[in-house]
């Protein structure tokens, strides 16, 4: 087994999780990728093979989306202070003057989901994004006085950087 600390603090803390519990991560190292999985049933944790899984991440996909943001700052790829219009493929109504710093604080005054969810032919109540297209989302940019995702406009600067993480 590869990394024996790590899969064993891993396993310590999933036992204190309940029954059901399943987890997958991964290590980089030298440019080699090693898969994990691991799931609680009756008390017991065990290894399996989950990489293919769909997880959902919530929130944490904030600091993920931050801190790919800071290294494209660093990197002096963006500044905060850029319109976040420049990094998107379509004209958002009206050009409001709104830059990546408003997205990253959440001070854009922009609402959290789109308002269309419901209206469309293949709306999920129960996960209102999973059918919802990187069309319909550019339609609704287009065609209204808002932007939601930091993540988009990141991912649509450098996919590559998000490759990783969709794996």
């Amino acid at each position: 087994m590869l990394y024996p600390a790590l899969i064993g603090k891993i396993e310590d803390s999933i036992k204190e999780l309940p029954d059901q519990t399943e987890l997958s991560f991964s290590v980089v190292k030298n440019g080699s990728i090693d898969y994990f999985g691991m799931i609680k049933e009756k008390g017991a944790i065990h290894v399996i093979d989950n990489r293919q899984s769909a997880f959902e991440i919530g929130s944490v996909t904030k600091a993920f989306t931050g801190n790919i943001l800071a290294q494209m700052v660093v990197d002096k790829r963006v500044n905060l202070d850029d319109p976040a219009q420049e990094y998107l493929p379509f004209p958002v109504l009206n050009n409001p003057p709104i830059t990546l710093r408003h997205l990253a604080m959440h001070t854009s005054g922009l609402q959290r989901m789109p308002h269309d969810f419901e209206s469309q032919s293949n709306y999920d109540k129960d996960n209102p994004f999973k059918h919802y297209s990187e069309e319909q989302l550019a339609t609704y940019f287009t065609k209204n006085l808002r932007l939601d995702s930091l993540l988009y406009l990141v991912s649509r600067d450098d996919r590559t950087i998000l490759e990783p993480i969709r794996r």
